[in-house]
């Protein structure tokens, strides 16, 4: 009894050190590793860490150490989910040394798994300040629900910032093959709401095996985890009104950043023919609407326009496509546009909202060009792009209805307010074009895609989403991918969208929610508060 007194109360800090790296390791491989025993993994991955910080708060260990432990919690995750950048070494595309090559992909892993360390450090925090007061030391059930929303408030805040990459969301575990029935509540209460429970059945668990009381907390753990998978289902099940199909296509041409760069070499022609044969197959194929890659082409000349316009009239389609142009003042910037079924290119422009650090722009440039240069040299561009602020909706036409299309371009997909904005400004299908040329067939492809598998719930529309090197995808509302096409293949998929009247779009309660988290968090101080006032009355 004493031994297993001694691992389910790790007392020690080497121990609570070991566990909160264990739970750092798996939930981070859960993520960068989706699988139908790991989804299963996720939901008790944290009860490790939670054995330790219930152990560390009740030998009252200091606010340095409570940081200390969210933060090394989310850094050892971090470190599994970034594990992808050694695909990049050497980074031949950009003319560096080996060298400076292995020092960028170092930074990069230990770097990114640093900056969201720092918030989950801040989760560690409040998690100790409102043990500590006296709401849950009266109601220890409160605990682990204020565990939970710092943890939820430390996964949202990351997307704020540009330093704040939200690569490592939780939710993304649960994406296997399939109907990812536990990720649809998603589609009514933001995806938010999914990390918050995956942390609660963790903890209430722990709770139960440390303070040796399993009933309660027991119960509602596995009440949660049943629940969710049922409204999942119901959700899935529930049936739709279709008002109508789209059939789309994405292009995948297959063609490295590397060898689109090249000067000289015809590379920029080959592009355009690749392209452009793909576009005629697809044409061919009846389809509505066809999505190009991010900058498939680095500029556009009337030769090229005019032979895509032409395309689109004879065949009676839509091709949205991207490539680099300049604003007014002669600034670079990474678009989409529209070519209509009348060969017409539209006046629609939409502009990529949020540029990627060091790839598109380098950010505190003089400071990262004094201390560390091989981070400026990653872009493939010498001037910083210009950002865009607008969802900028197209506009496409079937059978004399108005289709509104959403794009999103690469590192977009991965911030769901930028998908949100589309939906509310009316999107019917979000159009994700990208560029993964980087990730090569490493773990980072099949994540990002995951991502744009959790828009479509998260927004409840369809998705048609083509990656250069792959993956393009055609997935629905319920995340559920119909059509795909491996990495590094050339080709493209074509399919049937549906139309629905909206069911999903979870941004208002997705609002709520985090607000709800934070408001949960400020009773602790301020029933300590109250206390205090009435004290002092008497």
């Amino acid at each position: 009894m004493t031994a297993l007194k001694f691992w389910l109360r790790p007392e020690t800090k080497k121990l609570q050190f070991l566990y909160l790296t264990f739970s750092g390791l798996a939930s981070g491989f859960c993520m960068a590793f989706p699988s139908v025993i790991g989804s299963i993994i996720e939901w008790l991955c944290f009860i490790p860490a939670a054995l330790a910080i219930f152990a560390a708060f009740e030998k009252k260990c200091t606010l340095k150490a409570a940081y200390f432990g969210g933060f090394w919690l989310i850094y050892s995750q971090n470190v599994i989910v970034y594990h992808w950048f050694i695909s990049f070494y050497p980074l031949e595309f950009t003319g560096m040394t080996k060298l400076a090559a292995a020092s960028v992909v170092v930074v990069a892993i230990f770097g990114l798994a640093l900056l969201a360390a720092l918030f989950g450090g801040v989760a560690g925090l409040i998690t100790l300040l409102a043990s500590r007061s006296r709401l849950a030391k009266k109601y220890s059930l409160l605990i682990p629900f204020a565990a939970s929303c710092s943890y939820v408030l430390s996964e949202w805040i990351r997307t704020q910032f540009w330093f704040g990459v939200p690569w490592s969301r939780l939710p993304l575990g649960q994406l296997t093959d399939g109907v990812p029935y536990t990720v649809l509540p998603a589609s009514v209460f933001g995806s938010y709401f999914v990390t918050f429970l995956i942390v609660l059945v963790s903890f209430l668990l722990a709770q139960a095996i440390y303070m040796g009381s399993f009933k309660l907390r027991t119960i509602l753990a596995l009440s949660l985890v049943a629940s969710n998978l049922l409204f999942g289902i119901i959700l899935y099940n529930i049936p739709d009104r279709e008002v109508d199909t789209v059939r789309v296509a994405a292009i995948q041409g297959n063609i490295s950043s590397r060898e689109k760069w090249e000067e000289d070499t015809g590379e920029r022609l080959t592009s355009f023919e690749i392209h452009s044969k793909l576009t005629l197959e697809a044409a061919k194929e009846d389809v509505d609407l066809i999505v190009w890659s991010e900058t498939a082409l680095l500029s556009l000349n009337s030769r090229e326009l005019k032979e895509l316009s032409s395309i689109c009239k004879d065949y009676d389609t839509n091709l949205l496509f991207g490539f680099l142009d300049e604003d007014e003042q002669g600034s670079p910037r990474n678009i989409l546009m529209l070519i209509d079924a009348n060969g017409e290119l539209s006046e629609t422009i939409y502009i990529k909202r949020h540029l990627v650090p060091f790839g598109e722009y380098v950010p505190m440039r003089d400071f990262v060009m004094t201390v560390f240069p091989p981070l400026a040299e990653i872009g493939m561009l010498s001037e910083d792009l210009v950002a865009g602020n607008g969802s900028e909706l197209f506009t496409i036409e079937r059978n004399g209805m108005e289709i509104k299309l959403g794009g999103l371009i690469c590192f977009d997909s991965i911030y769901e307010s930028l998908a949100y904005s589309s939906s509310a400004d009316g999107a019917d299908i979000l159009c994700v074009s990208t560029n993964d040329s980087w990730f090569e067939d490493s773990r980072a492809v099949y994540m990002h895609c995951d991502q744009s598998r959790l828009r479509a719930i998260e927004t409840g529309l369809p998705l048609v989403r083509s990656g250069n090197t792959g993956i393009s995808a055609i997935i629905t509302e319920d995340g559920v991918v119909t059509e795909s096409l491996e990495p590094l293949v050339k080709g493209m998929v074509i399919g049937d969208v549906e139309l629905n009247e909206p069911t999903g779009d979870s941004r208002i309660l997705n609002s709520v929610f985090l607000s709800a988290c934070g408001l949960f968090l400020l009773l602790f101080p301020i029933a300590d508060c109250a206390v205090f006032l009435q004290k002092k009355r008497k």
